[in-house]
């Protein structure tokens, strides 16, 4: 509804789902979020909670019920969002706490636990350190599982419908999409930022993402990104801070990000603030540093020979094309 005189619906069975573009704020029409964030948002939220004071807001006083109200009127009434955007969680705002949690996010690209990839034979350290010390979410669904709609998501906790950025490359996704759209004026890096926090991603941000001074993305203090490269796991160029940039020739993809990551919480500790590093290896996503295109990702050389007799469990969604999916072909603006 950016410019339009009221919000756009579309009709999704009995319910009427807000188009979520951002309106003016002459009172003409509304904002709206996603319905849903993403599992890892709503967990870091819900810990960041119970370290920071949360801003109250006056409670509303209750409305007289009348006992010859029919079944209709007795229906909840939904409060109706605000005519402006509002930045970010309200518990957010707060400054962070002497005892405010550090979060180290971990994305890998591509990593299918369904093919037993993370099982424990196969990524014992993962399963030490993580999944015995801590959660496992074993029926976890996610709306949109392909690459940059899906890191969209969990840094804005908006539904790719209501991102519009659905789709890995440009027009229709990718980082040209994202910054055109200006996503990253309200997202998670900036609310932990007003917070007091010190925000900081190491590895893969977006698809496209150029790495230069004027397109650089608000709410990182710590930027230290793949640009050219991005899934050539032996020649990758990384942009500090949107200033310089360094191709890593020889060396494994991986292999860098977690020195780089190693380096930043060193630095970050000592600091004594608050920290929030996304460490976002490009492994194991395809690779495409040949000459023939896309290939399997190469390992690290000491790893080449780990599993030489494992293979895939056989699928019978393999090679397969949903010829009913166009999602990512469509603008939700329209």
């Amino acid at each position: 509804c950016r410019s339009s005189d009221k919000c756009s619906y579309c009709k999704r069975g009995r319910r009427k789902v807000e188009n979520c573009w951002p309106c003016d704020t002459s009172g003409r029409g509304e904002w709206a979020r996603g319905s849903s964030t993403a599992t890892l948002i709503l967990l870091l939220l819900q810990l960041f909670a119970s370290d920071v004071a949360a801003v109250q807001s006056p409670k509303a006083k209750p409305s007289p019920v009348s006992t010859s109200s029919t079944r209709a009127s007795r229906r909840p009434t939904v409060p109706r969002p605000s005519l402006s955007p509002q930045p970010g969680p309200p518990f957010l705002v707060a400054r962070a706490g002497r005892n405010a949690p550090n979060f180290v996010v971990i994305l890998t690209d591509d990593q299918d636990e369904v093919l037993n990839s993370t099982h424990p034979a196969y990524m014992p350290a993962l399963n030490s350190l993580l999944g015995a010390q801590g959660t496992h979410f074993a029926n976890t669904l996610v709306s949109t599982s392909v690459c940059c709609p899906a890191r969209v998501s969990l840094l804005t906790g908006r539904l790719a419908h209501c991102s519009n950025v659905t789709a890995n490359w440009a027009p229709m996704g990718a980082w040209l999409k994202f910054s055109r759209l200006g996503l990253d004026s309200d997202w998670l890096p900036g609310w932990l930022q007003k917070a007091g926090y010190q925000t900081a991603l190491v590895g893969k941000l977006l698809n496209g993402f150029p790495g230069l001074p004027d397109s650089c993305p608000h709410g990182f203090d710590h930027l230290d990104a793949l640009t050219d490269g991005t899934y050539n796991f032996y020649n990758s160029t990384f942009s500090l801070n949107c200033a310089t940039t360094q191709t890593m020739s020889g060396l494994y993809q991986t292999d860098i990000i977690r020195d780089k990551a190693l380096s930043y919480l060193d630095a970050a500790s000592a600091s004594g603030a608050p920290f929030y590093l996304q460490l976002t290896p490009a492994a194991p996503h395809l690779d495409n540093g040949g000459d023939n295109g896309w290939r399997p990702p190469p390992p690290a050389a000491r790893h080449m020979d780990l599993y030489p007799d494992v293979g895939l469990p056989p699928n019978p969604t393999f090679f397969k094309v949903n010829p009913l999916n166009p999602f990512r072909k469509l603008d939700m603006s329209k």
